[in-house]
């Protein structure tokens, strides 16, 4: 027996072999893929068993699923990008259009005091927003 490989555990009648290393990683890879492939009419992802061999049907199946997927993540991305410029865009054509920002600065029916009490409510908004997102971000990562 090969040291590296295999050790004696214990003395006398109960002395077994164990090894250690890469077969019990192998063993373990093996059933976290065949519980994964078991658990497919649960999870709806399909999964593939260790001894499958690339280019069977099952591997196929697998590889046109995930290859669907990653296509439909990037349409949505990209879709979600289209949307926020059209936004941006709509939001700003809809404050030029009408002049809102002078309006609300020079027009003698804007109660100041609830402007300015707005105001300060919208920065101390986006000030804990950007502390939330920025600081947080950089201390706990």
């Amino acid at each position: 027996s090969t040291a590296s490989a295999e050790h004696d555990v214990g003395e006398g009648e109960g002395t077994r072999r164990r090894t250690r290393g890469v077969p019990q990683g192998r063993a373990v890879a093996q059933s976290i893929l065949d519980i994964m492939a078991d658990a497919e009419h649960i999870t709806k992802v399909p999964g593939i068993r260790a001894g499958t061999q690339e280019g069977s049907a099952e591997w196929v199946r697998v590889e046109k699923y995930h290859e669907e997927r990653y296509k439909n993540k990037r349409k949505s991305f990209v879709k979600g990008k289209v949307e926020a410029i059209f936004w941006l865009l709509a939001g700003y054509a809809t404050l030029t259009g009408t002049n809102f920002i002078e309006v609300i600065f020079t027009d003698a029916r804007i109660n100041r005091s609830f402007l300015n009490a707005a105001l300060i409510g919208v920065a101390l908004i986006l000030m804990v927003m950007l502390y939330l997102i920025f600081w947080l971000s950089l201390v706990h990562d």
